[in-house]
C-alpha cells in the first residue's frame, strides 16, 4: 500500500497541471457537499435559533386556483387588512405575525454613507411586534418594537439588529443601544439586539429588523402599503391548541375571501371572478 502511495505521489509531482485540476475538483466537490448539507440542515432539521415550540408555527401562504390559459408571474400575499382579519380568529390562530423582506445600505454611526461609492446592500426584514411574539423570540439586549411603533407610518425610526450585525458593524458594544444606524441614508435608533443565531425565518438571513410602519425606508410607498389591495406581507401564525393544518387553512381561506368580497375591484392583478384566494397552513420546512 505504501509503495502504491509513493508511486501516486511521484506521478502527481511529475504532472503538476493534472494535479492542480484534481485538487480543484476535489475542493469544489467538498465545498458543494458542505453547502448542500448546510441548506438541507437549515430547511428540514433545525428550527431557527431562538424560536419557541416551532412545531406549532405555520406560514399562512396564499394560494390561487389555476385558470386554463392564464398564468400569474408574481406573488399574491396578504395586506395589512388581511392580517388584522386573521388575527381576529383567536380560536384558530393564537398569534399572527406579519413581515416583508428587502435590502438596504446600512451605515453604522452618525455619518452618512459615501455617495461616490456603491456599498454592499444588507438584508432587511420589516416585522411587527406580533411577528416576534408568534415566534417566541425575545431580545438579548434592549427591547423589541411596540404596537404603536408598528402602526406609526414613517414616524418610528427604530431598529432591532441581529447579533451578527451588532458584532460585525458595532463591535458587540452594549453601549451601542440608542446609537444611530442609517438605512439608505435615513437615521434609525438601535433599540435592541436579537439572540444569537436568530436571523428570521427565511433562508436569506436578515441583518436588521425595522417596524412595518417604516416600510418606506426600503422602497415601499407608505401611501400604498396601507391599502387593502396591496398584498405585500407574509404571515406566520402560531396555531391555537387542538387546531390542525386543514382547519387553519379553511379558516384562513374564508377570511381572505370575505376580505376580497368586501373590497371588489382589488388591485387589478387578477380577475377575482376566476381567481379566488385561499390559504395553506404550511410548516416552515415544507415551505
Amino acid at each position: 500500500m505504501f509503495n502504491d502511495l509513493r508511486l501516486a505521489l511521484r506521478q502527481l509531482r511529475l504532472t503538476p497541471g493534472f494535479t492542480a485540476v484534481v485538487a480543484f475538483v476535489l475542493a469544489l466537490g467538498i465545498g458543494v457537499n458542505v453547502a448542500t448539507f448546510g441548506a438541507i440542515d437549515a430547511l428540514f432539521f433545525r428550527a431557527p435559533a431562538g424560536v419557541r415550540a416551532p412545531e406549532a408555527l405555520r406560514r399562512l401562504n396564499v394560494t390561487m386556483p389555476p385558470v386554463p390559459g392564464q398564468q400569474i408571474f408574481f406573488n399574491i400575499n396578504h395586506s395589512l387588512a388581511d392580517v388584522a382579519a386573521l388575527r381576529a380568529h383567536r380560536d384558530t390562530y393564537a398569534q399572527v405575525g406579519a413581515y416583508a423582506e428587502g435590502t438596504a445600505v446600512l451605515a453604522a454611526g452618525d455619518a452618512a454613507a459615501d455617495p461616490s461609492s456603491e456599498p454592499p446592500k444588507s438584508q432587511v426584514t420589516l416585522a411587527d411586534r406580533a411577528y416576534f411574539d408568534a415566534l417566541g423570540v425575545r431580545p438579548m439586549l434592549g427591547r423589541l418594537f411596540t404596537a404603536s411603533e408598528d402602526s406609526a407610518f414613517d414616524a418610528a425610526p427604530v431598529m432591532v439588529a441581529t447579533r451578527a450585525y451588532w458584532e460585525h458593524a458595532l463591535g458587540g458594544d452594549r453601549a451601542a443601544l440608542g446609537h444611530t444606524v442609517r438605512v439608505n441614508g435615513r437615521p434609525f435608533t438601535l433599540i435592541g439586539v436579537l439572540p444569537d443565531g436568530f436571523r428570521g425565518v427565511e433562508l436569506t438571513p436578515a441583518d436588521v429588523f425595522l417596524p412595518i410602519g417604516m416600510a418606506s425606508a426600503i422602497g415601499y410607498q407608505s401611501t400604498f402599503v396601507r391599502k387593502p389591495a396591496f398584498k405585500w406581507l407574509f404571515a406566520v401564525a402560531r396555531l391555537a391548541p387542538g387546531v390542525d393544518d386543514r382547519h387553519a387553512a379553511a379558516v384562513g381561506t374564508t377570511v381572505l375571501r370575505a376580505q376580497d368580497a368586501a373590497s371588489p375591484g382589488g388591485d387589478g392583478a387578477f380577475d377575482r371572478a376566476q381567481r379566488k384566494r385561499g390559504v395553506s397552513a404550511t410548516p416552515r420546512h415544507q415551505h
